[in-house]
């Protein structure tokens, strides 16, 4: 059973998977990193307000890749949302060069977590 969790990502997918794992206790800390630090915190204070009806689980809300040291799962969600006129294939483009960038700081400061890509 994994200790600690990072999911990147605080939209729809990424606070969803933080949930049902506080939920499942699966994880003893959860991180939720954003490049938004205060979407990234109301999502882990809304999580943390059902705590009474959860397993102990740690949360931090973070947009600093310091914080998934000692990750032993990362799990991808983030991405750029198609744009109007926006091609399949130009968002594809964009979404590869944001992957890039993620599993840069994976590699960095986590280098031996299962890496998990939701899409």
């Amino acid at each position: 059973m994994p200790g600690k969790v990072t999911i990147i990502g605080a939209g729809n997918v990424g606070t969803a998977t933080a949930f049902a794992l506080a939920l499942d206790g699966t994880a003893s800390e959860i991180v939720l990193l954003d490049r938004n630090l205060e979407k990234a915190k109301g999502e882990v204070l809304d999580i943390e307000h059902g705590a009474a009806f959860m397993n102990h689980t740690e949360f931090i809300g973070s947009k600093s890749y310091k914080d998934i040291k000692n990750s032993d799962i990362v799990v991808v969600t983030a991405g750029a949302a198609q744009a109007p006129g926006e091609t399949r294939l130009q968002l594809l483009s964009k979404n590869v060069k944001i992957l890039k960038g993620i599993v840069m700081e994976v590699k960095r400061y986590a280098p031996d977590s299962i890496l998990m890509i939701v899409t």
